[in-house]
């Protein structure tokens, strides 16, 4: 089972795993260990990897102060968006809140930490200042709410990266989603399965 194989102390094994098959990538493993598949509807595979032009996925910022700015003034609108798209599909939202200042955005310290040892001080390359996840309780659940997500933003999205297939040697996978906001911004959006966040 998936729990099993993601399991602390254990090394995760793509070729005992039904996501580690390149013919099985962007598609659900039915439960009790993928003797078939079915359909995602809409199939997320139509956007898996996607990467827009490099200028479409930056911010549209001049500075890190503004990127915050920005990002602050969104974090409303951002948050319901999460938690709606959670209801809808049977999911719950997760943020990292800030315990001081109740913020989910991502904290400067952070951030810098990530512009100088990652980006190189390129601040409108920093997609995730304003970020959720949203966790299902099964790694079909959670692909299917980022299948239902990407479909309803269509152009919006910029890229997809689905770490189920190709993950981390840790065993850690998730689907993530950077998008564009209403406002302009980039945000990343994470879907998860219970038991990669217990």
């Amino acid at each position: 089972a998936y729990v099993g194989i993601v399991k602390k102390g254990c090394e995760f094994n793509e070729a005992d795993h039904p996501r580690g098959q390149p013919e099985n990538a962007g598609e659900f493993a039915r439960s009790g260990g993928g003797g078939g598949k079915s359909e995602t509807k809409p199939d997320i595979r139509k956007s898996m990897n996607k990467v827009t032009e490099v200028a479409a996925s930056t911010q549209p910022v001049k500075s890190l102060d503004e990127l915050y700015d920005r990002a602050g003034a969104e974090e409303p609108a951002f948050r319901k968006m999460v938690e709606d798209i959670a209801e809808v599909t049977g999911s719950k939202p997760k943020f990292g809140v800030d315990k001081q200042t109740g913020s989910i955005l991502k904290t400067r310290e952070s951030s810098e930490r990530k512009l100088k040892d990652e980006l190189g001080g390129d601040f409108t390359k920093l997609r995730d200042v304003l970020r959720g996840t949203v966790v299902g309780d099964s790694v079909e659940k959670t692909r299917d709410a980022a299948a239902t997500f990407i479909a309803k933003q269509g152009d919006n999205v910029l890229r997809v990266k689905d770490r189920h297939v190709g993950g981390s040697a840790s065993g850690y996978r998730d689907i993530l989603v950077n998008f564009r906001t209403p406002g302009g911004d980039v945000a990343e959006l994470q879907f998860n399965s219970k038991a990669m966040t217990a």
